[in-house]
């Protein structure tokens, strides 16, 4: 699933090099100005995908909506690769970015509520090394083949990807809130290892409760437009009051609302935010306009090293960080990972901008001086994706409370993908007011606020989802959020 995400992400790096070059000979042409939208219109209407993944996972759940999505990416890059103009590829693109937002923010809610605790945070930080696999196979394609040939390529993958996930059972917590306890259980066994119900028995008793307990507050007595619903509590289901009248369409509205309103619930908003800095900090460290523009702005430096090279290097280092994380965070935890990640990052931007101002020792024909900004991008790579990539999205998977947290995902998501399209959209603006090397600085100065920020941060590591949400939300509890009183319902 996210190796199609990366796959998406790399495609305007490979596909805007060769549209604006003025010596090409394809029909198709972009501008300078068109390239930034275009390198920028994925972010934006992954957006859009993401808001409608808010709603979706309730009723269809994460499964069936994972199929839908991967098979709507296959059908944009066959338009891809059949496109007769640039209006067709902004076009594709966008769906493509609708798309990647369904995936996003639906595989990282699904990982994280279908892992055990040990090897949750490993499985987590596989997604990030997931998406650089997608770079890497889009590079590795760029370097043998034109991008028509690598559109039609990756048809293929999203049809992969909906047999693989046919094997595998919808969220042991989805089926609790569809009313099916029996499905859930079985379900639970089948991913700790197709063991038997006793084994798996306490776990599903502990994940039982804490789905019921932060569901009936929200449900019991719960006022839905003028109409009175409660919780039953033999079959945990909402059930129209004594009124017996039917939906309205303001009650229907009024129902949509309400779950858009959960994000805003004080024990929502702490971790929210949480989140959403970190997302700012990931979209404003330089990470994404770097790899939309990288072809580019190695060509623009004329370093004398083949720009294709240089990608490769770059992608390879952001591989080793990904292992790294995945190797070492139930050893080291999150917090430290992320804390050590942040400072490097810093470290590596400012030499890479110190020796694009001259600063550092050396000719600029030499070996060493063509070649050091190469590895200190590669290594900020490395160094982003051993920590700040895949423990951000970590995170997100996991200090979000179950009440909510499908809506609150979609929106942070779509806010993210904004993050990003500032990020890209701007890249060009400042790199032409500041120079590469200024922009470079400013992308240090974000990580090194980003080390103080993450101190703040409680660690996940090898923790129930119900353990972290009692620990992120304690001190809401400790403030006195009185528990509501609930009326009994006859069945």
């Amino acid at each position: 699933m996210y190796l199609t995400v990366g796959i998406t992400g790399a495609f305007p790096t490979i596909l805007i090099p060769a549209l604006t070059a003025k010596n090409t000979e394809s029909v198709l042409h972009l501008t300078i100005d068109q390239a930034s939208w275009f390198g920028s219109a994925n972010y934006i209407f992954r957006s859009v995908g993401c808001l409608v993944a808010g709603i979706g996972p309730r009723t269809w759940g994460w499964r069936k909506l994972i199929m839908l999505a991967s098979l709507l990416q296959a059908g944009c890059w066959l338009l891809i690769y059949l496109a007769p103009s640039t209006h067709t590829l902004f076009i594709s693109q966008s769906l493509l970015g609708i798309v990647s937002g369904l995936i996003e923010s639906l595989s990282s809610q699904y990982m994280a509520e279908i892992c055990e605790p040990s090897v949750r945070g490993t499985l987590l930080a596989l997604i990030a090394l997931a998406v650089t696999m997608g770079y890497f196979i889009v590079f590795s394609l760029d370097y043998v083949t034109k991008w028509q040939n690598i559109a039609a390529i990756n048809v293929s993958l999203p049809l992969l990807c909906i047999v693989l996930v046919t094997q595998i059972p919808d969220s042991p917590i989805w089926l609790l809130s569809q009313g099916r306890p029996t499905h859930a259980l079985k379900s639970l066994q089948w991913l700790r290892g197709w063991t038997s119900a006793e084994l798996v028995q306490e776990e599903f008793e502990k994940m039982e409760a804490h789905y019921k307990k932060s569901t009936e507050q929200s449900l019991r007595s719960k006022m839905v437009g003028e109409y009175e619903y409660e919780l039953c509590p033999t079959t945990d289901k909402m059930r129209l009051g004594t009124s017996e009248k039917q939906w309205s369409r303001k009650a229907i509205f009024s129902s949509a609302a309400n779950l858009y309103r959960d994000v805003f619930r004080e024990e929502m908003l702490r971790p929210f935010l949480k989140c959403l800095s970190l997302f700012a900090i990931v979209a404003f460290s330089g990470l994404p306009c770097l790899t939309t523009y990288m072809k580019k702005m190695f060509q623009d430096l004329d370093l004398s090293i083949n720009s294709n090279q240089s990608i490769m290097l770059v992608t390879c280092g952001a591989l080793v960080g990904n292992c790294g994380c995945a190797l070492l965070v139930h050893r080291v935890n999150k917090k430290p990972m992320l804390e050590f990640s942040l400072i490097c990052c810093a470290i590596c931007l400012v030499q890479a901008a110190l020796f694009l101002m001259g600063h550092m020792p050396g000719s600029r024909d030499s070996i060493a001086y063509r070649w050091s900004s190469v590895v200190l991008i590669s290594a900020y790579y490395l160094f982003a994706n051993l920590g700040l990539l895949p423990i951000s999205r970590a995170y997100f998977g996991e200090i979000l409370p179950h009440r909510g947290r499908e809506v609150a995902a979609s929106v942070l998501t779509s806010i993210f993908s904004w993050f990003m399209v500032i990020s890209v959209k701007t890249f060009p603006a400042l790199t032409q007011a500041l120079r590469l090397e200024g922009a470079l600085l400013i992308f240090a100065a974000v990580c090194v606020g980003g080390v103080f920020f993450s101190m703040s941060l409680p660690e996940t590591e090898g923790k129930h989802l119900q353990d972290i949400e009692a620990e992120v939300t304690q001190r809401v509890s400790i403030n006195g959020s009185k528990p509501e009183t609930s009326k009994a319902c006859s069945c």
